[in-house]
């Protein structure tokens, strides 16, 4: 670290270090990495150890208390910053109030979208919606305050923040359907920038980030929520029926309005098709979509394979329940998708988009996948002599042979990773290696497990193949 800086700068009253560091560097013509070996982007910000603290002290003239004061833990000792969502916003990004111009270090916390000094929305560096701030959004701002200032010591405090965290992840992805209706002072051109920095974000970036407008929606949408554990999980189970932005066409979806209609309508449709149990997959892909679904889907499409599973038993009198449709997959699903599933279950529309994709899987003909699951189970790796006939970038994958096993297992059942030899692969990673593959690697490996489980060209008795 440099001498003491000549030209000294008054830390303000709630202002971020970072923000405090960028303003004193630039009044001396250097920057936050020169004067400290570290970007300003950098986590170790949010809770700088005492010697780092002390150097700052040393060449800026501020006490190491007022320092400690301006990171995330000095502000906010009850909210740990290893916490994604509520601990911090995305990696390193300040927010300035709109109102007294400054950097806070309040911003670092996706719950607050309001100045603590003077309650002006906070903002980014990008445009704002054209529209004024919801009004509702100031009684959940102070209720947020009290409740990070009581998270240090009241565990109470600590679980409807986590709570919190998960309502706030888990509704982005269902705001996509412009759902639920407008909150208090929300306004249609307010969440339909929302909406579009979404979709956006989400396409150049492949995750989501989270402005204070967009944490600002969130808030106004889950706070209330958040206080009760069952009311939290409700809404979860909401926001992951809402969270599939496909939906079939009107002309494609059976016009059933009752249970009374769907019910007995898509039973006929899948004794027609033929479809039964075992030919579903443990989730519904719709074609085109990735081996591994974004996990804001998974949720969803394992019920709706849960609840397809099911009425393909009850059309064949085969099965009659969720926990015999889960034997049949081989591997449990979660108890969020199984009370999810119920919800589809109950809806004629749902199981109207349940025959749309019961048409899909037969357009793409039917195989038995719970013998192709029972072949593929055990199935680590595949043979080293396989590998090695994939192309260079393919071949050189690190564990190549475990993660050809785990494509293997993806491309033959359909399904997910769940039940199969790896199940706790993340996901990235197959992802990764699928995006190496060519064309042929993928006609080697699917060649390989049909000989591999004795299916290739032998469908099981009385399937019927696509367009028979």
């Amino acid at each position: 670290m440099t001498a003491a800086l000549r030209t000294r700068v008054a830390l303000r009253d709630g202002e971020d270090i970072t923000a405090f560091l960028q303003r004193t560097c630039a009044a001396n013509f250097t920057t936050i990495e020169d004067v400290t070996g570290y970007r300003a982007s950098a986590r170790v910000w949010e809770d700088p150890p005492p010697d780092l603290l002390v150097r700052v002290a040393a060449v800026t003239g501020i006490t190491t208390e007022q320092l400690r004061a301006a990171t995330l833990l000095g502000a906010f000792p009850g909210v740990p910053p290893a916490r994604a969502r509520i601990g911090r916003r995305w990696a390193g990004e300040t927010a300035t109030c709109t109102g007294c111009g400054i950097q806070t270090v309040a911003a670092r916390l996706n719950v607050i979208v309001l100045c603590p000094l003077c309650r002006s929305p906070l903002t980014d560096r990008q445009p704002s919606p054209a529209a004024p701030v919801p009004t509702g959004i100031g009684p959940i701002h102070d209720e947020v305050m009290d409740t990070l200032a009581a998270a240090a010591q009241d565990r109470h405090a600590r679980d409807r923040l986590r709570r919190l965290e998960s309502l706030m992840a888990e509704f982005e992805p269902a705001l996509w359907r412009n759902w639920p209706p407008l909150a208090e002072g929300e306004t249609q051109t307010w969440r339909d920038w929302i909406v579009r920095w979404h979709v956006h974000q989400r396409a150049i970036s492949g995750y989501l980030v989270r402005p204070p407008e967009v944490s600002l929606t969130s808030l106004l949408h889950t706070w209330a929520a958040s206080a009760d554990p069952e009311r939290t999980r409700r809404y979860l189970d909401e926001f992951a029926l809402a969270a599939d932005r496909w939906q079939p066409t009107q002309r494609e979806r059976p016009g059933w309005d009752t249970l009374e209609q769907a019910v007995p309508g898509l039973q006929r449709k899948l004794r027609r098709l033929k479809l039964h149990p075992h030919h579903v997959p443990t989730i519904l892909r719709r074609p085109g979509e990735s081996i591994i679904l974004p996990e804001h889907l998974r949720t969803r499409r394992t019920a709706e394979a849960l609840a397809l599973t099911l009425h393909a038993g009850l059309a064949h009198h085969l099965i009659d329940s969720l926990h015999a449709a889960e034997r049949v997959h081989g591997t449990q699903a979660s108890p969020r998708a199984r009370r999810v599933a119920r919800l589809i279950l109950a809806s004629p529309f749902d199981l109207g988009v349940l025959a749309v994709q019961a048409s899909t899987l037969h357009a793409a003909g039917l195989q038995d996948r719970h013998r192709l699951r029972g072949a593929l189970a055990g199935l680590d790796k595949t043979p080293t002599s396989l590998t090695r006939q994939l192309h260079a970038a393919a071949a050189a994958f690190p564990d190549v042979q475990i993660l050809a096993a785990a494509w293997v297992w993806l491309d033959a059942t359909a399904g997910r990773l769940a039940g199969g030899a790896h199940p706790q692969l993340a996901p990235a990673t197959v992802l990764a290696f699928d995006d190496t593959l060519d064309g042929h690697d993928r006609d080697l490996l699917r060649a390989w497990w049909h000989t591999h489980t004795n299916t290739l060209n032998r469908p099981p008795r009385g399937v019927a193949r696509a367009g028979s």
